[in-house]
């Protein structure tokens, strides 16, 4: 999914990527719990939660749309 250029175009644009090793204890964050693999969150620039976590592999299309409802919703 995060191989699609359409994807990897919006996330550029519209999103920064953090990525931590869920079986590293060290890289443990409060608050952000893994459910599975992959587990990603969405916050704004003040790291608050603004979108309910996905879990498990999505298509390129339904992460797509994901990413669009998340930004859409994160503008109000």
């Amino acid at each position: 999914t995060l191989d699609n250029d359409e994807v990897k175009e919006y996330i550029n644009k519209n999103f920064v990527i953090v990525e931590r090793d869920a079986k590293n204890p060290s890289h443990k964050v409060s608050g952000l719990d893994v459910f599975g693999s992959p587990t990603i969150y969405f916050l704004n620039k003040n790291g608050e939660k603004v979108a309910q976590p996905t879990v498990g592999a999505l298509t390129a299309t339904k992460f797509l749309d994901k990413l669009k409802e998340v930004t859409k919703s994160s503008q109000k």
